[in-house]
């Protein structure tokens, strides 16, 4: 990374729109500081009307990052396009990078107007719910324009490549994790602590984790399992723990910006989504020293694989043995979650992300100035 002076480096705009703090924004919040050293970065930050859509910004200038916010009056504000467009003018961006579907729809023509290179992130599943699937067309199609693709999963990469569509140059960045020292403070108690970190959307399939924990409470074992994050289907959600008698073995937790102390209480990752890209839920808990039980879906199968950090399973009856596997191994799974961490500070750590986000950015301008 270079020491530039700040007015003499090329600048970077970001931009992203948000409703409250998942995989996305944390990939920024860890990155932008660093991309900062070397870049001119700004994020412009497209807010819902909820409290929960200013954490991004609140973070990020906390952070040293130069933020501008828009709040758009309905789903997609024409009208706010100029506004965007008149920054981006007055401010001589040398890249954009956007970060998701409706920033895309903003960016893009003005982009093309300007003649300014354009990248686009594709952090997660292209389309899960009905709705999001339209969405995830329209993402589709918006990508054919932008200059790069960058996705986090080779399973987004292929399937993109394998598309009708006729999309730029695709290149796969893996995220990356803050690697902090270890204050452990998992308090030693015959129950086994499960923890899960998603947005309660469908594709998470949190059902699927509360069945589980209902059968292994039948079946007389110790389990908990503490639920963080937000979104639509939590009062659902609530209402199945309601339904099960689950409320001493099942916390909502709900959303908190304090995920690290849960995952340092906790003694195991759960993931049970329908599609994943490259979940930054299991990066920061690997990175905390838990191993990981997935489903089979998106980059897991290649991490999992690879770092030793956990097992795979596919349906409620393999997740009950496994779980019930993993309380007669303790020990053995204790060593998965070193595994895991080891493998995050060798090859998923922030600053290998950002060398890499870096080089994309030096090769893209280098392209545009022949």
């Amino acid at each position: 990374m270079n020491g530039l002076p700040k007015n003499k480096r090329r600048k970077v705009l970001h931009i992203r729109s948000t409703i409250g703090m998942y995989g996305a924004e944390r990939v920024l919040l860890n990155t932008l500081p660093l991309l900062n050293e070397t870049y001119d970065t700004t994020l412009l930050i497209l807010e819902g009307g909820g409290t929960d859509s200013r954490t991004l910004r609140t973070q990020a200038e906390a952070n040293g990052i130069t933020c501008i916010h828009y709040n758009p009056r309905r789903k997609f504000d024409r009208k706010l396009i100029k506004d965007i467009e008149k920054v981006v003018k007055e401010n001589v961006y040398n890249i954009i990078h956007t970060h998701d579907y409706k920033s895309l729809f903003y960016l893009s023509s003005i982009s093309k107007k300007l003649n300014i290179p354009a990248i686009h992130h594709v952090h997660g599943a292209l389309g899960n719910s009905y709705l999001e699937n339209i969405y995830g067309i329209i993402e589709k199609w918006m990508m054919r324009n932008v200059t790069k693709i960058l996705t986090v999963s080779s399973e987004q990469k292929q399937s993109l490549e394998k598309s009708c569509l006729k999309f730029p140059v695709i290149s796969q960045v893996n995220n990356g994790t803050l690697l902090q020292p270890l204050d452990l403070h998992r308090s030693k108690t015959d129950t086994l602590k499960l923890i899960m970190v998603a947005r309660f959307t469908a594709e998470k399939n949190h059902s699927l984790a509360i069945e589980a924990i209902s059968t292994l409470k039948n079946m007389g074992l110790n389990i908990s399992l503490s639920l963080l994050g937000d979104g639509p289907l939590k009062r659902e959600v609530q209402q199945c723990i309601d339904a099960k008698s689950l409320s001493k073995q099942v916390q909502l937790v709900g959303f908190t910006s304090d995920v690290k102390t849960w995952l340092d209480d906790s003694d195991v990752l759960l993931i049970t989504s329908e599609t994943e890209g490259m979940p930054m839920n299991m990066l920061e808990a690997m990175g905390r020293g838990l191993p990981v039980i997935s489903t089979p879906v998106g980059e897991i199968p290649f991490l999992i694989n690879n770092s030793g950090c956990g097992e795979l399973f596919s349906n409620h009856d393999d997740l009950v043995k496994l779980i019930e596997k993993i309380t007669k191994e303790m020990k053995v799974w204790e060593e998965y979650g070193v595994k895991g961490r080891k493998y995050i500070e060798n090859y998923l750590s922030e600053q290998s992300q950002v060398k890499v986000l870096i080089n994309e950015y030096d090769n893209l301008l280098d392209l545009s100035d022949d």
